[in-house]
């Protein structure tokens, strides 16, 4: 695809993420897994009637830099 060339199919990204809950989810999991001690936490908020992934975590978050 050219720079500047309008959309094509193939080439466009839609999500369901919504800045708010994204938000939340990931301070929040992040409070639960230090109070609990916990090792790992995973949160995922989804819309029951359309199945649509609002949120997404992982505690601790991905580190490239560590294999």
């Amino acid at each position: 695809m050219q720079s500047g060339a309008g959309p094509a199919d193939g080439f466009d990204i839609v999500t369901t993420i919504d800045r708010t809950a994204q938000y939340l989810l990931e301070k929040n999991l992040a409070e639960g897994v230090k109070k609990y001690t916990a090792k790992i936490g995973s949160g995922i908020v989804m819309d029951i009637k359309t199945g649509a992934i609002m949120a997404m975590a992982n505690v601790p978050n991905f580190d490239p830099s560590k294999w």
